[in-house]
């Protein structure tokens, strides 16, 4: 039997028709019927088996002598004679093989997740000559066969490293905008902490000039109605020296609580340090009413905190600020400290003039 009989010009063609259907498939399953009809189409077997082993996974389609596709076990045995072919080991060079009946021809295949074959199967016995040119053609089939196989398995392969490295990058990118969302966080606790006083909650000086000017270009260019405040808790040292400081430091909260409901929730609010506080408020510039609003407060709140065992009490002052004047907001906070200690000093002076004259003491 000769091992490699001359095509025909027709089998050339069909082999050539089915070697581009291969290449043009995208799909595995697509390229494996392509197979089954293209050996129906070069010679008339009996019947074809295609069988795909992988990681002790098996996949077999069966076809007919039209190339029609038939249920697994369709032809009698044809299926366990392809599956004992496949797990037998190779001792030949080829792999290609027939049938010692001439009822089989079959050639073996391997690609990168296994092995395969290609089985073809007559009901009678068949002419040495017709079996010698079907298995030059099974061979050169499973040659096409498992050069198919291998370039889906390595689409297949390239697609899943594709997606694992999708997966990974968008892993990579989530864990990274994660931490860059975790830093953000950090880094406005950290900004927040550095612009807020801890004892109260309000702004510090430097919260209360950075949001405080922002408030006052805005006034100014607008020429909106607006003022400074500055405020001194009264007592505050007394306070500490008879009942200690963290009597000392309710005093500064509930001061705080008080000059902050006496405001707007848009104005600028702050604690500058010690008893001192501060405000700006855009649109409600009358000294007086703010004065009065403050003084409202401090009375409710006392008349509802007896137990406490002092009284609030805040100096306040406060300065309309004048577009043209040119003057910083620092200036104009100046002016409210001064106005502050003014109404202080005129308050100490009348409390003197009220004093009962003192005794004259006799010798």
């Amino acid at each position: 039997m000769k091992n490699n009989p001359s095509f025909t010009t027709t089998e050339l063609r069909h082999l050539l028709v089915l070697a581009g259907d291969l290449i043009t498939t995208t799909d595995s399953l697509d390229a494996l019927h392509s197979i089954g009809t293209g050996v129906a189409r070069l010679f008339h077997p009996g019947a074809l088996i295609i069988m795909l082993e992988s990681h002790d996974e098996v996949l077999a389609i069966e076809f007919d002598g039209t190339g029609q596709r038939q249920p697994l076990g369709h032809h009698t045995g044809l299926s366990d004679f392809a599956q004992t072919l496949l797990s037998s080991e190779v001792e030949s060079s080829p792999f290609e093989g027939y049938g010692s009946e001439n009822h089989h021809v079959w050639g073996k295949f391997p690609y990168p997740a296994g092995v395969g074959i290609v089985v073809v199967s007559w009901p009678e016995r068949m002419k040495a000559s017709v079996v010698s040119s079907a298995l030059a053609i099974v061979r050169d089939v499973a040659e096409l066969t498992g050069a198919a196989m291998s370039k889906f398995y390595r689409n297949d392969y390239l697609e899943k490293e594709v997606a694992n490295q999708a997966r990974a990058l968008a892993d990579a990118n989530s864990s990274y905008s994660n931490e860059l969302d975790r830093r953000d966080e950090a880094e406005r606790s950290l900004r927040q902490l550095s612009l807020t006083d801890e004892l109260t909650g309000l702004n510090n000086r430097r919260g209360f000039f950075l949001d405080a000017e922002r408030s006052f270009r805005i006034a100014q260019r607008g020429r909106m109605p607006c003022a400074v405040i500055f405020a001194d808790v009264d007592n505050l040292k007394s306070v500490n020296d008879v009942r200690g400081h963290e009597a000392g430091d309710q005093l500064i909260r509930d001061a705080a609580a008080v000059f902050k409901e006496s405001f707007r929730q848009a104005d600028v609010i702050a604690r500058l340090g010690g008893d001192e506080f501060a405000a700006f408020t855009v649109a409600d510039d009358c000294p007086d009413r703010i004065i009065e609003r403050i003084a409202t407060r401090l009375q409710q709140f006392n008349q509802g905190a007896l137990d406490r065992g002092y009284e609030v009490a805040i100096s306040t002052g406060v300065v309309r600020c004048d577009p043209d004047s040119g003057m910083s907001l620092a200036d104009y906070l100046l002016d409210a400290d001064k106005a502050m200690y003014a109404i202080k000093r005129e308050r100490r002076r009348k409390k003197t003039q009220l004093k009962p004259p003192g005794r004259a003491v006799k010798n």
